[in-house]
This record gives structure tokens, C-alpha cells and sequence, in this order.
């Protein structure tokens, strides 16, 4: 052997060396490795507890520990995404999830969960691919299935997407579950198709199946809307704001779900010193609990009774809060929709507040509602009755607030917004105390979460074509606008 083949030979050996070196160091003893396993256990088991009771920091811490025994566990990234998303950590909650789907590509729940929040910040084409793999991986995944229709227009009935819904949907009870969002994602691909008849069909059987599982009083909701008028009449409010301690100018925006808030909260985010906080619960939980504190009965009565220390107390505790979500703006956009109800509230503790109503045509909105797979559930969205009924009663406390404090809530109408884009664009930026800026009527560009049913819309420019649309399904509705009676539109 000649001394370069030696000396080859003995670089051979001591690379061999190296690597089995290496790999003894890396090895972990059986016991070893299957303590990882019961620790990461435990702290998983610890996590979901700590989740379902609210004790969402401690799940995190949880879940994390649960990463640092099994780095490699796709269960504990996905459920710590999820709880990241639900506080609007998206960002971090998108490294978690690819994260997922690098260790197992067909981790389906982890695809679709990817893409809501790639779709919440604006990457809809990489959203679109997610949910395409969410349901290549798990086509028995019904929520996939509504993701992606709303990335992807049907033009055809015999699409094979629509085959493999109609398959999954044919496997499961018919009082599965999981049968409501196939129902959904099927009724929108057959109103794409122009199959409005079918469209309706399987709403009909979506809405009827979840109505079942959910419990809604329509006379109690009635009475406390009743109650709160009752509470907050004019003689009551003529007083005026209560002296507040700050002098925040928050902008609330309220009214019915699908009636065009989304695209208000858009308009108003681009502007360069508001930011937007979304849907976030503050004002509700904070009045509930300065008034629970003061021991003062029944909601709304105790609203009537809080002190005025209190009173200043909780509208600078409500500033302080939705402040902290948008630390960089001059101007805070709260869309948490229900905020309708504590309009008189509003105006006694936040004389800086400005109050947005959204307004639109009360069919559209009703059959927006029915035809919504809502991730949240809305109890009374799913009976064209109870729709019906609660738009009534939403509108008449509305007019109420109206009539009790004048000038102080702006309507903004969903169809001048499509129609006259900046004529009432200029006008809700008059109302808020803005200056006008360009940005607002490419509110489309504006780059911000938006965790809403309307994510998609919003991307757009604006355009028409949801106006009316309840008319398609008009032989259908009958049950809707009986409920909304003098709400109710003409027909002709």
C-alpha cells in the first residue's frame, strides 16, 4: 500500500472516529429519554388545563416546557399557536406553526390554523396554499374546507373539491358536529356556481344543526335591551359626560355583525394616527367589573348607581387598556360590535369618545349572518327568526341612543360607504376629528392584523356587488323579514 493510500486510510478512521463520537454523545439512555416523555406529559396535561380555565400565560409557560422535554412534539406547537393567536400574537404564533409543519407536512390542522393567520395580516396567496394543503392532508377537516373558499371562487358544480366535500359530508351522522362547516363551505361553492337553490339547501341544514347545540332566549335579549333604555333615559343623560379623569378619545365602533364594520375599522387604521385594536372585550369587562365591585344589583340598573370616583376610575382604566394594544397611536379604534349596549355608559365616562354606528340594509345583513360559518359562534345567527328579532330590538335601542343623546353617535350606511366612497369618507374622518388623508381610500394597502369574517373584503378595493345580494335567496325568506317587521325593507 503506498503512504497516500496509508494516509488516506487513517484520515478514513479518524472521521469514522469522530462520527461515532458524535453520535454516542448525542444519544440519550432509553430511561432517560422516556422521563422526557412523562415530564412532557405531565406539562401538556398542565397546559390544557391551565388553557381551558383562562390561565393563559401559565398555559404558555406550560406548553413551552412541554417543547423544551419533546422539542419535536407537533401538539404542543400547535395548541401554544393557538393560544399566542387568540391574544393576537400572531406573529409568534406564525413561528410556532411553521415551525409544525417542518417537522410533519401533513399536519392538516396545522396548515389551516397557518393560514388564518398568514390571511389575518394580509398574505392571502401563502394562506390560500396552506388551506390547499390543509385539505390535500386532511380532507375531513370541515373548517379547512370553509378557509379555503373564501381564497378560492367555484365556477364549475363538478369541480372535484366539491366531490370530496359531498364524500366527507355522505361519512358523518347528520347530526355530527362536524357536519356544519362542510355545510357551509357547500352552500358557498354552489353560490358561486350560481346554484342558489342547492346554496341554500345545505345553509338551511348547516344553521339548523348548530341552532340545536346552542341556546339563545329572544324575549330575554328583547328585555334587556328594554331594561337598558329604561336605565338610560334622556333625563338621565341630559345631565351630560360625567367629569372624566382622562382624556382619551377612543373611537368605538358598533352595530350588527356583517353590516360593514370591518371595512369602517380598515378606513379609519390607515389613517397615519389611529390604530386599531379589534374586537377586544375591555369596556364590557371593565364596566362589569367596577360595578360588580360597588355591589349595586342587576346589570344595567347598577350602571345608574356607580359613584362618581368610580365612574372616572373606569373610563381612565378602559383608556389605560386599549392604549397598552396600540402603544404607537395617537387614536384607538375599539370594534367590539356589542358596545352598543353601553352607549350611554360610553358617553358618561369618555366625553373624548366618538361613537360609529354601522348601518345596512337589514336583509343583507341578516342573510350575511345565516350564511356565515362564524369561528366565534353568535347565538342568535343561526334562525332567520332570531335574526330577525335581534336586529328589531338592536334597533331600537339604536334609535333610543339616538334620540336620547343627539349628535353624539354617527351612522355610517354600508351602501353610501360603496357608493360614495369619499364623500363618506371625508365625513367619518369630520365626525372622529381627523384630518383627511389619501391612505383612507386605499384602505385595501393598509398592512394590520385583521382577525374578523371580513379579512378577505377588506384586501379589496371597494366594490358593490354585496349590496342586495339577499334577493337571490329571497323565496326564502319570509320568516326573516316577518321578524324584522317595520325594519324590514320593501320587497318590490
Amino acid at each position: 500500500m503506498s503512504k497516500k493510500d496509508k494516509r488516506a486510510q487513517k484520515d478514513k478512521k479518524r472521521r469514522d472516529a469522530k462520527k461515532r463520537a458524535k453520535a454516542d454523545s448525542t444519544r440519550v439512555a432509553p430511561e432517560v429519554e422516556a422521563q422526557r416523555r412523562r415530564r412532557g406529559r405531565e406539562c401538556f396535561e398542565r397546559a390544557q388545563r391551565a388553557r381551558s380555565q383562562g390561565r393563559t400565560e401559565e398555559a404558555i409557560e406550560q406548553f413551552k416546557k412541554v417543547l423544551h422535554y419533546e422539542p419535536e412534539q407537533t401538539a404542543a406547537l400547535v395548541n401554544l399557536a393557538a393560544v399566542l393567536q387568540r391574544l393576537e400574537r400572531v406573529e409568534d404564533a406564525i413561528t410556532c406553526l411553521r415551525r409544525a409543519v417542518r417537522i410533519d407536512p401533513l399536519l392538516g390542522e396545522a396548515h389551516n390554523n397557518l393560514g388564518t393567520c398568514l390571511q389575518s395580516r394580509g398574505e392571502t396567496e401563502e394562506a390560500g396554499q396552506h388551506f390547499r394543503a390543509a385539505v390535500d392532508a386532511r380532507p375531513d377537516l370541515g373548517p379547512a374546507w370553509v378557509n379555503l373558499g373564501t381564497v378560492k371562487r367555484y365556477t364549475e358544480t363538478d369541480d372535484p373539491d366539491i366531490a370530496v366535500m359531498e364524500k366527507q359530508l355522505a361519512q358523518l351522522p347528520f347530526n355530527d358536529p362536524r357536519v356544519t362547516p362542510f355545510q357551509f363551505a357547500l352552500a358557498k361553492a354552489f353560490e358561486d356556481c350560481g346554484e342558489f337553490e342547492r346554496s341554500f339547501e345545505h345553509l338551511q341544514k348547516a344553521n339548523r344543526l348548530h341552532r340545536s347545540r346552542v341556546r339563545y332566549d329572544v324575549e330575554a335579549a328583547d328585555e334587556l335591551m328594554r331594561r337598558i333604555a329604561r336605565v338610560h333615559d334622556a333625563e338621565f343623560l341630559a345631565a351630560g359626560p360625567h367629569e372624566s379623569s382622562t382624556d382619551a378619545e377612543p373611537i368605538f365602533v358598533v352595530g350588527f355583525p356583517r353590516s360593514g364594520s370591518t371595512l369602517v375599522e380598515q378606513i379609519l387604521a390607515s389613517h397615519s394616527r389611529v390604530g386599531a385594536v379589534g374586537e377586544v372585550p375591555d369596556f364590557d369587562n371593565v364596566a362589569r367589573t367596577y360595578c360588580e365591585a360597588a355591589d349595586l344589583g342587576d346589570f344595567p340598573e347598577k350602571n345608574r348607581e356607580l359613584p362618581p370616583a368610580q365612574l372616572a376610575e373606569l373610563g381612565a382604566r378602559y383608556a389605560a387598556l386599549v392604549a397598552a394594544r396600540a402603544p404607537d397611536a395617537e387614536r384607538v379604534v375599539d370594534k367590539s360590535l356589542n358596545n352598543f349596549l353601553h352607549i350611554g355608559l360610553i358617553h358618561r365616562v369618555l366625553p373624548g369618545a366618538k361613537i360609529v354606528h354601522c348601518r345596512r340594509d337589514p336583509v343583507d345583513t341578516g342573510v350575511a349572518c345565516y350564511r356565515q360559518y362564524f369561528s366565534s359562534p353568535i347565538d342568535y345567527a343561526y334562525d332567520l327568526s332570531e335574526i330577525g328579532a335581534r336586529y328589531r330590538s338592536y334597533g331600537e335601542l339604536m334609535r333610543h341612543w339616538h334620540a336620547a343623546l343627539p349628535g353624539r353617535v354617527l351612522d355610517v350606511h354600508y351602501e353610501e360607504l360603496v357608493a360614495n366612497q369619499e364623500t363618506e369618507t371625508r365625513r367619518l374622518l369630520d365626525f372622529c376629528g381627523l384630518e383627511w388623508e389619501d391612505a383612507c381610500m386605499r384602505f385595501h394597502e393598509t398592512q394590520r392584523i385583521v382577525g374578523s369574517a371580513s379579512v378577505s373584503q377588506v384586501r379589496q378595493p371597494i366594490y358593490s356587488t354585496s349590496v342586495a345580494r339577499w334577493k337571490r335567496y329571497e323565496k326564502h325568506l319570509d320568516p326573516l323579514f316577518e321578524a324584522l317587521g317595520s325594519c324590514a325593507p320593501s320587497r318590490t
